[in-house]
């Protein structure tokens, strides 16, 4: 994987670059596409360690810290939802010969995705509002806000094999 990503990286700067090798195989949109999915989804993975770090201040009782941990991760969802949202329409624009199916495949991944970090990000908004209800001794708010976070949390799982699956399929038109 690394390495694909070392190597997309290297046709993005040929291609920007003038060079024209590449001009065949994708046209600058796909490949301007393929660095915003990148950053945002390594933006996503950063959101994720603070969201895990948010999630064990929460279960230790470490109320503002979980708070805090909160705000960053969903500063950084929303950052990652933006950057999925401009790789869609750069996807949406490639005119790449042949690919019709990669670029069809990608927009469905994206849109999954976009939802996946979106059930994250409002998971996080009611961890959030629980630590503060707890934190405040309000349990039962805490508790009710919990189970709303439990609820995002379901859904995002439920679309865990569904962005998996459209991944491998991706995978292999791009080989």
């Amino acid at each position: 994987m690394k390495t694909k990503i070392i190597a997309l990286l290297f046709i993005l700067v040929l291609t920007l670059s003038g060079c024209g090798i590449y001009n065949d195989m994708f046209d600058k949109s796909y490949l301007k596409g393929t660095h915003s999915e990148y950053e945002a989804l390594h933006t996503k993975s950063i959101g994720d360690i603070d969201y895990d770090n948010a999630i064990m201040y929460f279960e230790t009782g470490y109320y503002a810290e979980a708070v805090e941990f909160c705000a960053n991760t969903r500063k950084l969802y929303s950052e990652s939802i933006v950057g999925l949202n401009v790789a869609y329409a750069y996807y949406e624009i490639s005119t790449t010969p042949g690919h019709s199916k990669l670029q069809e495949l990608k927009l469905e991944y994206l849109n999954i995705t976009k939802d996946i970090v979106w059930n994250k990000y409002e998971a996080c908004e009611y961890l959030e509002t629980a630590s503060r209800l707890y934190s405040n001794e309000d349990m039962e708010g805490g508790n009710a806000q919990i189970e709303m976070a439990n609820t995002k949390i379901i859904a995002h799982d439920d679309l865990i094999p569904k962005s998996n699956i459209l991944n491998s399929k991706i995978e292999v038109l791009e080989e």
